[in-house]
């Protein structure tokens, strides 16, 4: 029987204001615990806690700071749907209010105020409101996102950087149960479909279907633009508490990612991933089923995996993970987007089925996307790789430990793009044929960690087109 489809209410449509805050507000009902959350029933009220955020109330504190007294942590909950716009944000849309893709005062759409973020610093010296609370969604939809902006206006913080429905969170943030649809969220740097930059917050069950566009020098990603560890503060004795890797868990992507940046504006870089462009922490059962590209480092689930580390003393941190994810979407080039006729064809020049760059760990991943490195470097030696699972493999990369499979008939040295020698000790190749074979050695991987809330993989022919996916 086919689903019936209810007509929005008048209040879940945002009328484009930011209301002045009002932090004495309970929202639609609660009181904010675990128990009894804040209750997000109307747009304004959505929009209302952008704008508390950005008058500097987090709803909770940074976990290893020395915050007196400590903001405790509240919690929300969306019963509803929003809708930032009454329609979709398509090429004539973004095209009539925005002359130019980067104007700094769009019209129409409504442009969304990200919660948190960047922009909504009350200085000039880069400081960033971040949302510290805990999110629930509901699997509830956010609908008709439009973000617009690469440059500052004025004096205060840079408005395009930190981007998304949420544009910073801390490490006691949690996201949770959200879905994004027929948005365009365009911006300079950490511009993210669900999260522009989270710092150790974790993103779970949330699924984009905006288009992510970055021009800037970090990432750009289809969940979050980048997720980074938090490095606490030290403590009186001089140590510090343990630094804890933000993870996104159980999250999709269904929509184009592009990083288009050339440093000093002539030579390529930047991130760009399916689920998020520059990663530090954990991403697990996760997927993207859509074109990523960038002008350096382009990955299906991830543009660039890298290692955090830092602070005085200094102090280590577990190495970025990639573990139980897998990728459908077309990888390291995109034509002139229809979303926004102004924006060009990019081609990357390290591009992965996974990872663009890795630095770190992945473990049980598969891609059935094709993967492209036609972009043009600039230097004497160029870069260039392409690979199955990734990209480009640094030297001094943790033991990735492998358990790679990939939708190809060629030698093992197809998983790697670079350097090209190297020789995963786990893997497969598969055609066809062998979607069964590839679902049973994925699960086999599964059971061999059982402790760890690892998806089990099913099989449907008309899923996926009878690839293995996730059952989560």
């Amino acid at each position: 029987m086919q689903e019936k489809k209810t007509t929005p209410n008048p209040d879940q449509y945002w009328d484009g204001t930011l209301p002045p805050s009002n932090t004495a507000t309970v929202f639609g009902g609660g009181t904010g615990t675990a128990l009894d959350p804040y209750i997000i029933d109307t747009a304004a009220r959505f929009a209302l806690l952008s704008a508390n955020v950005r008058s500097g109330y987090s709803y909770g504190s940074i976990k290893g700071t020395s915050t007196t007294p400590p903001v405790p942590v509240r919690y929300f909950k969306l019963t509803c749907d929003i809708y930032l716009n009454a329609a979709s944000v398509t090429a004539s849309s973004v095209n009539a209010g925005v002359p130019t893709p980067w104007s700094n005062t769009p019209t129409a759409p409504y442009p969304w105020y990200p919660i948190g973020g960047a922009g909504a610093g009350p200085d000039d010296k880069g400081h960033s409101y971040c949302f510290g609370g805990r999110f629930d969604g509901d699997n509830h939809t956010i609908h008709n996102a439009f973000y617009n902006r690469s440059t500052s206006v004025g004096k205060g913080c840079n408005p395009a950087n930190e981007v998304g429905i949420f544009g910073d969170i801390t490490n006691e943030a949690e996201i949770k149960n959200l879905k994004t649809a027929g948005g365009y969220i365009g911006a300079n740097i950490s511009v993210g479909g669900i999260v522009g930059r989270t710092w150790g917050g974790d993103i779970i069950n949330c699924h984009n279907e905006n288009f992510v566009y970055g021009i800037g020098s970090q990432g750009a990603g289809g969940i979050a633009g980048t997720s980074w560890v938090y490095i606490p503060d030290p403590e009186p004795d001089g140590t510090r508490m343990s630094a804890e890797p933000p993870v996104i868990n159980k999250c999709s992507n269904k929509a184009t990612v592009v990083s288009n940046y050339f440093k000093n504006t002539t030579i390529p870089s930047g991130s760009g991933g399916g689920i998020v462009g520059e990663n530090e922490g954990g991403v697990i059962n996760c997927w993207n089923e859509a074109v990523v590209t960038c002008r350096l480092n382009a990955g299906g689930i991830v543009g660039s995996n890298q290692n955090s580390s830092g602070g005085e003393p200094p102090i280590q941190v577990d190495p970025s993970y990639i573990n139980n994810c897998y990728n459908t979407g077309n990888i390291g080039h995109s034509a002139a987007t229809g979303v926004n006729s102004s924006i060009p064809s990019v081609d990357a020049i390290v591009s992965g089925g996974i990872m663009g760059y890795q630095t770190g760990t992945c473990e049980n991943v598969y891609n059935i996307g094709n993967i492209t490195d036609n972009g043009v470097d600039t230097k004497p030696e160029p870069r260039n790789a392409a690979g199955q699972i990734i990209g480009e493999l640094n030297p001094d990369a943790n033991e990735i430990n492998d358990y790679w499979h990939w939708y190809d008939d060629a030698t093992p040295s197809n998983a790697v793009g670079s350097p090209i020698a190297y020789q995963p000790a786990h893997f497969s190749t598969f055609d066809d044929d062998g979607k069964g074979e590839l679902r049973d050695s994925l699960n086999n991987w599964v059971s061999q960690h059982s402790s760890i809330d690892y998806g089990s993989w099913e099989r449907d022919s008309d899923v996926n087109d009878g690839f293995p996916y996730l059952d989560i």
